[in-house]
């Protein structure tokens, strides 16, 4: 199973049903902008074995996904991104793949097996 680094800044974090969620926006190194016709799409950028991006382009083993993916946060991580949100300050997640199968085929969902509240 395949592990992920992203950095970036909490974009969004929420409670629904008993779950929180939250959204990461990735910063330098970590986050691509994609021409798609007119407009530039923003998209984060999830780095395999600590591999950053260099000059806007895609590293080799490296996954693109949208800045609005949202994560599975613990009830114990909620303080933590509560205070990097309020504050811009940036994360350092760690993720491991969780693959599941479906009746649309196989999906891959990112699960947060570390979270790190970084210094300026």
């Amino acid at each position: 199973m395949a592990s992920y680094i992203i950095e970036g800044t909490i974009s969004e974090l929420s409670k629904n049903e008993g779950k929180y969620t939250f959204k990461i926006s990735g910063t330098e190194g970590y986050s691509i902008k994609q021409k798609s016709g007119k407009e530039s799409i923003k998209s984060n950028v999830l780095c395999l074995n600590d591999t950053s991006v260099i000059d806007d382009k895609k590293p080799r083993n490296a996954v693109v996904i949208p800045t609005d993916n949202v994560f599975q946060a613990e009830a114990d991580d909620v303080l933590l991104l509560s205070v990097a949100l309020v504050n811009g300050k940036r994360c350092k997640l760690a993720l491991s793949e969780k693959r599941t199968k479906s009746k649309k085929g196989d999906c891959i969902d990112y699960v947060v097996s570390s979270l790190t509240l970084l210094a300026d």
